[in-house]
């Protein structure tokens, strides 16, 4: 029928359906890799529209075509974070290589060395000063290594480094020190300790990468939940106790979320809000509540679960038990046990 030129909407009337699903069923048939999925004959709608979506990153495809149905909505949108991280990491490495710095991504253990590492002083100097930055500048080996780990302005970092180490001296001499002296670190220990320093720096990069993918499903969550035709029985409580114990956050909430949770938004939202309730009555016990849930929502960050605190602990354990599946990384906020520490390829965290 779109074929022969119907319109979406009389397809959808024709077909007893929405014009949301007539657009999703033909944006599946214009998707090579979803019409091949459609084919098994055991891939739900919701998948197929994620895999026309991904078309012809097969990461992502694997990810959402893989992964529990409770999980296919934080799966895909981890996938789309990540896909905007690298697409940053490309525009970062464009503009530092067109001002000729040369950049580099992935470490390489063997091929590269931090300037901390480095010392030009002969082998048995006593003073073993690392290399300047400025100064390794001139160096034929000289380059950064180029983090991005987010959307943030804090998220993009770079470290110079030296791509051939061998022209310099190690800063760890090969003999020790002699025992009336400070006992040095010898090279093995000091990679040890190096090594302990970057696994917990990839799980400080993980769980944060975690959390904005979190905040996105979040915020998507309570926009749904706000629809719903009837309120949960304790949401007044909730709003009574975020009013007074925390008015602090409500005051200080000057992010304009409860108007976007119900579907307004610029600078005159919050009158929108008001011209509601004074319009609908009954939308008072909503309006309220999202108001509650944006000042408790907006005070949550990353530190959530880096240290945990009993006001963005009781605000998530609240919304999971109005039915938001709190995330891995969420649930550390939350009070529960930590799983298992969350690392990524050692060869993308940040040195």
């Amino acid at each position: 029928m779109a074929l022969e030129g119907v319109t979406v909407e009389a397809i959808a009337k024709s077909a007893a359906t929405t014009k949301n699903t007539v657009t999703g069923a033909l944006t599946i048939g214009r998707s090579k890799a979803a019409s091949v999925y459609a084919g098994y004959g055991n891939v739900s709608f919701d998948r197929l529209l994620l895999v026309a979506e991904f078309e012809g990153d097969e990461d992502a495809i694997n990810a959402v075509t893989d992964c529990d149905d409770e999980d296919l909505a934080y799966v895909a949108q981890e996938c789309r974070d990540e896909n905007a991280r690298l697409a940053r990491q490309a525009e970062v490495v464009t503009a530092l290589e067109a001002d000729g710095v040369t950049v580099v991504t992935s470490w390489n253990y063997s091929t590269m060395a931090h300037l901390s590492r480095l010392t030009d002083a002969a082998d048995d100097d006593t003073e073993r000063p690392t290399l300047d930055p400025e100064t390794h500048a001139a160096c034929d080996g000289h380059a950064v290594f180029l983090t991005v780990n987010g959307l943030g302005e804090g998220d993009t970092e770079t470290v110079p480094l030296c791509t051939k180490p061998e022209l310099h001296q190690s800063i760890y001499r090969s003999y020790r020190t002699p025992t009336s002296e400070p006992v040095e670190l010898t090279e093995e220990e000091a990679d040890a300790q190096a090594e302990a320093k970057r696994a917990e720096r990839r799980t400080l990069v993980a769980n944060n990468r975690a959390w904005d993918t979190s905040q996105t499903l979040r915020k998507e969550w309570i926009v749904e939940f706000l629809t719903r035709k009837k309120l949960p029985t304790d949401a007044a409580a909730f709003v009574a106790v975020t009013l007074t114990r925390h008015s602090y956050d409500v005051t200080g909430d000057n992010s304009g979320g409860a108007a976007v949770f119900l579907g307004h938004e610029g600078y005159v939202a919050r009158e929108a809000l008001a011209t509601m309730v004074e319009a609908t009555p009954t939308k008072a016990g909503y309006v309220s509540l999202a108001v509650a849930l944006s000042a408790r929502e907006n005070r949550t960050s990353r530190e959530s679960w880096r240290n945990p605190n009993v006001s963005d602990e009781a605000y998530l354990l609240q919304i999971e038990k109005w039915g938001h599946k709190l995330s891995a990384v969420e649930r550390i906020a939350a009070g529960y046990p930590a799983p298992d520490t969350v690392e990524e390829d050692a060869a993308t965290g940040t040195e």
